[in-house]
């Protein structure tokens, strides 16, 4: 089993050796209620709000979803409880995603910062994405993050990737630090590495946007990732500077996006101060659509 098979001599892979390639994708809504489902085996699972934890649960793997199955069964001992129910398997859920809860407390500068960059995500998101559903805004600390904002994409369908949308995907990943600098009064002195993340995504999604979808107008239709090699240095300085104009016109599409929605973010930071969790519900009230409303991407051709 491989992730890249792309990587595997072609000579071991081609008819007569291993000519049978069977591709298992990530589990869609209906392969992971049969993992689900078994949920209600657990004490008290039969009353578990099945197609809230299937939302939850969007692009787990089988082997995960049996893990946080597991996990319910070592929980109720371990702390006691004798039945599981929805709020505790969503936490079982969130665990399995991002690590346990830290038990270190933030700073109240920190928490602020983190719901500003939490808040200009998810605002940003449902003003360019308002099919993509936002599963839940958090600043619990946990080990491996101080705050996260969980994306439901299986209704965003399938669709090519053009320049604009990348744009936009762009704006939606560099928008939590764009928020922090434009609402939360930062300079260049006061950055943090709280962005780390969501800069590497965004640099390797401009990046492939660049090198291997050809999105640059200035460029010819070349994937560049095919050269041998030995020759991809005589190509290096052209993609860079091609992510680099990429990357540029997402920061400004983010810092156009949060100076427009600025009531809305700050409004959704200073509720998840309050609550550290925000759910679905709470984000409709927080930025109802009738409230974002915004230009479609500009797309430079030349």
């Amino acid at each position: 089993a491989t992730n890249y098979l792309s990587r595997i001599d072609p000579a071991l892979v081609r008819p007569g050796r291993l000519g049978l390639h069977v591709e298992v994708p990530m589990l869609d809504r209906e392969a992971r209620r049969g993992f689900i489902t078994r949920y209600q085996s657990l004490p008290g699972g039969e009353r578990l709000d099945v197609e809230a934890l299937l939302d939850a649960t969007t692009g787990l793997s089988g082997a995960a979803l049996e893990s946080v199955r597991s996990e319910a069964a070592y929980a109720l001992l371990r702390e006691g409880r004798s039945q599981v129910d929805t709020t505790i398997m969503r936490e079982i859920i969130t665990t399995e995603r991002f690590g346990p809860r830290s038990s270190r407390a933030m700073s109240a500068a920190d928490k602020r910062m983190t719901a500003l960059h939490e808040a200009g995500h998810a605002v940003v998101s449902m003003a360019l994405f308002p099919r993509r559903k936002i599963e839940q805004v958090s600043i619990v600390p946990r080990q491996r993050m101080l705050g996260f904002t969980v994306f439901n994409l299986e209704d965003d369908g399938l669709r090519n990737h053009t320049r604009a949308r990348v744009l936009d995907e762009l704006a939606m990943l560099l928008a939590g630090r764009v928020a922090q600098q434009e609402l939360g009064g930062e300079d260049g002195a006061d950055l943090d590495s709280g962005a780390s993340d969501d800069i590497e995504r965004a640099t390797r999604f401009a990046l492939q946007a660049a090198a291997k979808w050809a999105l640059d107008p200035a460029h010819p239709p070349m994937d560049y990732t095919q050269l041998a090699v030995k020759d991809r240095w005589r190509e290096d300085q052209a993609v860079r500077r091609a992510t680099e104009a990429l990357l540029g016109e997402g920061q400004a599409r983010a810092r156009e996006l949060v100076q427009k929605q600025r009531g809305e973010i700050l409004k959704l930071a200073e509720r998840l101060q309050r609550e550290e969790i925000v759910s679905p519900i709470a984000m409709v009230e927080t930025a109802p659509n009738r409230q974002i409303d915004v230009a479609p991407a500009r797309i430079d051709t030349g």
